[in-house]
């Protein structure tokens, strides 16, 4: 839309507003005024788009408030001004309170760090499934491994499918720590129904250019490394001779895996627009005349 969309902690109730304005100054719109009286929460600290969306929507958080208290994770649509509370933080063992931090990670959930509650009310790393609304903590801190996680925003999922982040206390010192979490985000997923692949084949050199290609209307986020797994090669028996990487579990374990990223990209995230590809080289044994394939993202 050209526009630039941003958070005030204050302003119009004193519970903060949802606004957007042009990189130039110019067509400040104030979108919406936080109403803690309905359960929205106050105090915005995050906001986020949500890929793919269309029309535009973000998922966001206040810090406080909300229909228990402790905050709230919600959703909002430029396009009606509509604002919807996906969660309201209500603290104890089973949720956290306060949330200072979120991410919508790959595999289609929202994470977000709490400053309180867990076990030890000492802060959470918290999954928030936005379809179902289900929701589970995955970590509590506990004091050693840091308490009052408030670092990041939005909260930061690296290269390698953890999440980084740091907490204000806790830790060997009682200062603070920089903390990594690993959730299993990556775990191999089959992304075949997202993508097309398509080969050429070079007989004399026994190899074929297999190109992975979007052909849908929106980006599809592909955890790296990629797996193409290759069966039904016909001769039978061929075998790929340049590959690395295992086959995913539940695959038959026949199959003949190519894992690979391409070279130009600076880390293990793919994120391919719409029409976008990438090509992967497969060495044979023996030439080949067909094949079939799965593809596969994520840790192996």
């Amino acid at each position: 839309s050209g526009y630039l969309y941003g958070l005030s902690d204050n302003g119009a109730t004193s519970n903060g507003t949802i606004w957007k304005v042009l990189p130039n100054g110019t067509g400040f719109t104030l979108l919406h005024s936080f109403n803690n009286s309905a359960g929205e929460g106050y105090s915005p600290r995050v906001m986020i788009p949500i890929p793919g969306s269309s029309p535009l929507a973000f998922y966001g958080l206040c810090v406080n408030g909300g229909a228990n208290g402790g905050g709230t994770i919600w959703k909002f649509a430029p396009s009606t001004n509509s604002l919807t509370v996906l969660h309201a933080f209500s603290g104890g063992s089973s949720d956290g309170y306060n949330p200072y931090s979120l991410n919508l990670a790959p595999d289609g959930n929202i994470y977000a760090t709490t400053w309180a509650g867990g076990t030890a009310n000492d802060g959470t790393l918290l999954q928030i499934n936005p379809s179902t609304l289900s929701y589970g903590v995955e970590v509590s801190f506990t004091g050693p491994n840091g308490i009052n996680p408030f670092g990041t925003r939005p909260l930061c999922i690296g290269s390698d499918g953890l999440f980084y982040s740091t907490t204000q206390n806790g830790g060997l010192f009682g200062f603070g720590t920089v903390f990594s979490i690993d959730t299993g985000l990556v775990n191999a997923v089959d992304v075949s129904g997202s993508v097309t692949v398509s080969s050429v084949i070079t007989v004399s050199t026994k190899t074929a250019k297999v190109t992975i290609k979007n052909t849908g209307s929106s980006k599809v986020t592909l955890l790296g490394p990629i797996q193409l797994v290759i069966t039904g090669t016909t001769p039978s028996g061929l075998s790929v001779t340049s590959k690395t990487g295992n086959v995913p579990s539940g695959f038959p374990v026949s199959g003949d895996p190519y894992q690979t990223v391409p070279s130009n990209l600076p880390h293990n995230i793919l994120s391919l627009k719409a029409g976008a590809s990438v090509t992967l080289n497969v060495v044979f044994s023996a030439a080949p005349t067909s094949f079939t394939t799965k593809v596969y993202t994520g840790r192996f």
